[in-house]
């Protein structure tokens, strides 16, 4: 088993949402992680909601995440990284989605659990073998399921990032571009072990 941290040393908005304030943007990500086996179920470990952070534009950020976010795999465990940037239109929204976020930590029952086992028995059924190209094409639509439930604020953009245990791209530190009508940002997501 290991652990692996992730860190958001970049958030850049090259266009913001709000034409006369500041955008502000919180990143809500979901980490999923599955054994090469249909026998046994997918299941989320880790689900963060960032504190909000205000940009115009051109500004440059370090996305503070407010306590470390990390999350425990299993070796042989392949996992994907659904996040979405959004701005906070609607003040109850985001403390809604904060409770339930709180609520999942704390609980240590993953609440998402009901979703992810709904699209896993749709999904589990394409598998045509037991082999990692087959899971690591079909465990993003895992998360995306369950990402779509965070919607009542604008959604900036999502993206979803799939591994295997000890894949060597985890090192790399990619940038997102994550647009929609209004806005364009980038971001940059880092993982360590």
């Amino acid at each position: 088993m290991k652990t692996i941290q992730i860190t958001v040393p970049k958030v850049h908005c090259v266009k913001k949402n709000d034409l006369l304030n500041k955008d502000k943007v919180y990143l809500v990500l979901i980490v999923n992680a599955l054994k090469a086996d249909v026998n046994v179920s997918p299941r989320v470990a880790f689900c963060g909601l960032s504190p909000i952070a205000e940009f115009k534009k051109n500004d440059i950020k370090i996305l503070d995440l407010g306590t470390k976010w990390s999350f425990n795999l299993e070796e042989g465990e392949a996992f994907n990284i659904t996040f979405g940037l959004y701005e906070k239109d609607n003040g109850k929204a985001y403390n809604d989605y904060l409770k339930k976020i709180t609520e999942i930590v704390e609980t240590n029952g993953m609440t998402y659990s009901d979703a992810l086992m709904k699209v896993w028995d749709k999904l589990k059924d394409k598998l045509t073998s037991l082999n990692w190209i087959s899971l690591l094409t079909l465990l993003p639509e895992v998360g995306l399921e369950i990402l779509k439930n965070f919607r009542e604020d604008d959604l900036l953009g999502r993206r979803t990032i799939t591994f295997k245990y000890d894949d060597p791209n985890m090192q790399f530190v990619p940038e997102f571009d994550l647009t929609d009508a209004e806005s364009f940002y980038k971001i940059q997501l880092k993982l360590t072990d």
